[in-house]
This record gives structure tokens, C-alpha cells and sequence, in this order.
């Protein structure tokens, strides 16, 4: 059993985390805005702690971070701005000041991604909307940290029942459907319809977001 923090834990993928660790039989605490979001039979199951996330400070989020093992962020999104930057640097700040810091889960999404060898992520391509490259300042906040820590990046998340591991493509640290040979060298332009055409692989169930080990972050401990 281990001892969990979410945050963002009434949003979709939230609710569903945290059903999911309370089912594995993990120790889950939350901090949400409005407790009783939370479903009852579910709030009954978890320590839950009251606050709001944009206003708390690294100094809040320090004293809620203190004592568990692990931290997952589902907090936030690209459509807030800058302040979804703002929130994942004081929730990085915060954990590096804890004593003994968990192993921390962030969300981004598959622009991060890295396309093929190109040297290309997803959200330097033309014509892929500029938001996404929050995702890039918070890749590189992460990497300026100590923290033993993981961003996922799934595609477009859905409402939907699970579809099995068998049937979906995972990667680490790359687009997980290589372009063609031919475009290495190609304008930038020439990635856009390959990235549109194959979002469709990468479309993730929220509910089948645990099994998928996504993403970019620092090697998983032997």
C-alpha cells in the first residue's frame, strides 16, 4: 500500500485515479476546492483536504505533500494559460521542499512529444495550436528540478470504456506512430497531416490511463 496525493481529483481523470487507488487498496488523500464534488461512497474511502489550487501557495502544497510516496497532478490545462504554468512550477517548487519527496506524476499531452528523429515535438510542427507549447515550458521546469519524477503524455481523452492494453500504443519519450522515412528532411509542414492522421491511435479512455506507463521523465528505479 502506498500513500497517494491527487490533485485534480474532481475533473474527469481525477475522479477516475482516484477510484482506481482506492480500489488497489492505496492510502489516497485529495485537495479539491469543492469536497462535495466528490462521490460519497468515494469521500467516505479518502482524507480529503480543502483548498484551491490557484491560490495556494508552494508553502500550502508543501505541508499537503509532506508524507506521502507518491504525488499525481491532474490539475490544470493547457487552456489556462499561463496559469497552468504558474501551477506546476509552485506544485514542483513545493515538493522539492519537502524532506523526503515523492515520486511525482505531472500531465502534458502527446505534443511533447518527441516526432521520430527529427528533433521535432509535436507542438513545434505549423499549424498545431501555440497553448500546447505550455506543455514544453513545463517539460523544462520539470527538467531543472531534483525531483524523481514523470510526465504522460496521452492524446485526446475520452469518456469511454477501456479498450485493453493489447489495443493501444505505447511509447516512451517519442510519438508512438513513426513518421515515414522520407520526411527527416522535409519541412515542418510535411509532419502536420501524419500527426492529424494518426491522433485517432493515441485517443486514451481515461479509465485506461493507469495502465499506460506514457510519457517523458526520468528512468523508472530498478
Amino acid at each position: 500500500m502506498s500513500r497517494l496525493l491527487i490533485l485534480g481529483a474532481t475533473g474527469n481523470l481525477g475522479r477516475v485515479l482516484v477510484q482506481q487507488a482506492v480500489a488497489r487498496g492505496h492510502k489516497v488523500s485529495v485537495v479539491v476546492r469543492d469536497p462535495a464534488k466528490l462521490p460519497p461512497a468515494i469521500a467516505d474511502q479518502i482524507e480529503v483536504h480543502p483548498g484551491d489550487l490557484a491560490v495556494s501557495t508552494s508553502e500550502d502544497l508543501a505541508r499537503r505533500i509532506t508524507g506521502h510516496d507518491v504525488l499525481i497532478c491532474a490539475a490544470g490545462n493547457v487552456a489556462d494559460g499561463e496559469g497552468f504554468t504558474a501551477l506546476i512550477d509552485r506544485i514542483d517548487e513545493a515538493a522539492e521542499t519537502v524532506a523526503h519527496p515523492p515520486v511525482c506524476w505531472f500531465m502534458a499531452g502527446a505534443a511533447l512529444l518527441d516526432m521520430g528523429d527529427t528533433g521535432l515535438k509535436g507542438f513545434e510542427l505549423p499549424l498545431i495550436p501555440k497553448q500546447y507549447q505550455l506543455h514544453g515550458k513545463n517539460f523544462e521546469r520539470l527538467s531543472r528540478s531534483n525531483l524523481d519524477w514523470r510526465l504522460c503524455c496521452p492524446g485526446p481523452m475520452v469518456d469511454e470504456p477501456p479498450i485493453g492494453l493489447g489495443s493501444m500504443r505505447v511509447s516512451i519519450d517519442r510519438f508512438p506512430v513513426e513518421p515515414p522515412a522520407w520526411t527527416r528532411h522535409a519541412p515542418r509542414i510535411f509532419f502536420v497531416p501524419h500527426f492529424i492522421k494518426n491522433v485517432g491511435q493515441i485517443t486514451v479512455p481515461y479509465s485506461l490511463l493507469h495502465g499506460s506507463e506514457c510519457g517523458r521523465g526520468r528512468p523508472f528505479p530498478k
